[in-house]
C-alpha cells in the first residue's frame, strides 16, 4: 500500500546532497547549483555542517559586491537540518514556518545524507525512459500504440477487424448513396448534378455517422488520450488520462481530411485551368486541413471515452513503456515503422472486406455497387 508522502519519513523522500568545502569560491559554488538544479548546497568543513548555500544568498553576496572568487563563507546562511526519521508532514511545517527554499537531512550519526525541498514532498520518483513520440490505432478489440520499433497493445487480428470495419462502413455508405442517387435520378425536374451530388454527401454521412455511433470512436478517443498523456510526460492513471485531449495533431484523421479537401477542390469545375486548381487545391488545403481535421475528430472520429475504453489505452501504453525500457535507443527504417505501424495489418481486414463484397455483389448481379465503392 502507498503512504501519502506528508506521512512517510524524510528519508524515503530525499535526494542526494550536493556539497562544497568551505574552502569553494562564490563561483564554484553558483556553477554546482546550475549544474545540479539544487536548491541549495551543503557547506562542510572540518567538523562537519556548517551552513547551507542558495541562490537567495548568492543573489545577496552578489549585491554585496562579492566576485565569483570570493569564499563560500560569504554566502553561507543557516538552514534547517531534520532528522531522516522525520515525516513529509515535518518537513513541510519546517520549510513553511521559516521560508526557507530547502532543509537537510541528517542520519543517526549526525552526517548530512540528504536534501528536502517542496518539490519533494510530493513523494516524485525519478520516471524511466519514454518514448517522445507514439503513434497509435484503435480497434474494435482495443488499442493498439507503437514507437515505430515496435508496437504493443491490440493484436494483429484486431487491426484486421479495423480494416473490415472501415470498409464495411465505406461500402455501406457507397451502397445507401447509390440507392438515393437512383432515386432522386428518377424524380422530374431534377438537375443532372443533384444525383451525384447527393451520392457524396449521403457517402460521407453513412461513413461519418458510422465511426460517431460506434464503440470505436470512443476507443479512439482512448487511444489519443493515453498518447497524450505519454507524450505529455504524465502518469498513465485512470484520474490523469481522462483529462486528457482526445484530439491529436498527428491523427490520421487529419490527414484524411486533408486528402478529401484536395481531391474535390482539384476536380471540381470552379477554375477551367487544370494547373490553376492544383494551386488552388494546395492553398486551401494548407489553409483549411488542420481546423477543419479538428473538427472532424471532435464531432465525428472520436467521442468521450468511458473508462472501460479509457483502461484499454492505459494498458496498452503500459506494455509499450515496458517495452520501451529494454531497447530504448533502438532507431528502426522505414520498413520497420511502417510495419509497426499496424497498417499492414488494417489493408489485409480491408482486401477481406472488399473480396467477400466482391463475392456477393456478384453473385447478386449487383457488381456494378462494388466499382462505386472503389470510385
Amino acid at each position: 500500500m502507498n503512504h501519502p508522502p506528508l506521512d512517510q519519513p524524510l528519508g524515503a523522500l530525499l535526494r542526494p546532497p550536493i556539497h562544497i568545502g568551505t574552502e569553494g569560491s562564490l563561483g564554484e559554488a553558483a556553477r554546482r547549483i546550475r549544474e545540479s538544479g539544487a536548491a541549495a548546497l551543503a557547506v562542510m568543513g572540518s567538523k562537519g555542517f556548517e551552513g547551507g548555500v542558495c541562490e537567495s544568498s548568492l543573489l545577496r553576496a552578489l549585491s554585496e559586491g562579492r566576485t565569483s572568487h570570493d569564499s563560500v563563507l560569504t554566502a553561507i546562511v543557516d538552514m534547517p537540518v531534520l532528522g531522516i526519521e522525520s515525516s513529509g508532514a515535518e518537513g513541510l511545517q519546517t520549510l513553511t514556518k521559516l521560508n526557507v527554499p530547502a532543509a537537510f537531512v541528517e542520519d543517526a550519526h549526525g552526517r548530512i545524507v540528504g536534501v528536502i525541498t517542496p518539490i519533494d514532498l510530493y513523494g516524485l520518483r525519478r520516471r524511466p525512459n519514454r518514448p517522445h513520440v507514439v503513434g497509435g490505432m484503435a480497434t474494435p478489440f482495443g488499442v493498439y500504440l507503437t514507437t515505430g520499433a515496435f508496437g504493443a497493445g491490440a493484436p494483429p487480428w484486431a487491426l484486421i477487424t479495423t480494416g473490415m470495419l472501415l470498409s464495411s462502413l465505406m461500402l455501406a455508405g457507397s451502397f445507401v448513396a447509390f440507392k438515393s442517387a437512383d432515386l432522386l435520378a428518377d424524380w422530374p425536374g431534377v438537375p443532372a448534378f443533384l444525383p451525384d451530388l447527393a451520392r457524396t454527401l449521403v457517402a460521407v454521412l453513412v461513413l461519418a455517422a458510422g465511426m460517431r455511433l460506434l464503440p470505436i470512436a470512443g476507443i479512439h478517443a482512448a487511444e489519443h488520450q493515453v498518447v497524450n498523456a505519454i507524450e505529455s510526460g504524465e502518469e498513465l492513471t485512470l484520474e490523469t488520462v481522462r483529462r486528457m485531449s482526445r484530439i491529436h495533431p498527428r491523427c490520421g484523421t487529419n490527414l484524411a481530411v486533408a486528402l478529401a479537401i484536395y481531391t474535390t477542390v482539384g476536380t471540381s469545375d470552379f477554375l477551367p485551368d487544370p494547373f490553376t486548381r492544383l494551386i488552388a487545391a494546395a492553398i486551401v488545403t494548407a489553409a483549411t486541413w488542420r481546423p477543419l481535421g479538428t473538427l472532424a475528430q471532435r464531432f465525428i472520429t472520436t467521442k468521450p471515452a468511458n473508462d472501460k475504453q479509457l483502461m484499454m489505452g492505459i494498458r496498452s501504453g503500459e506494455m509499450l513503456l515496458q517495452r520501451y525500457q529494454s531497447m530504448p535507443n533502438r532507431s528502426p527504417n522505414i520498413g520497420q515503422r511502417l510495419w509497426n505501424s499496424g497498417l499492414p495489418w488494417v489493408v489485409v481486414g480491408t482486401v477481406i472486406c472488399f473480396g467477400v463484397a466482391a463475392l456477393i455483389f456478384s453473385l447478386t448481379g449487383q457488381f456494378d455497387l462494388l466499382k462505386v465503392s472503389f470510385g
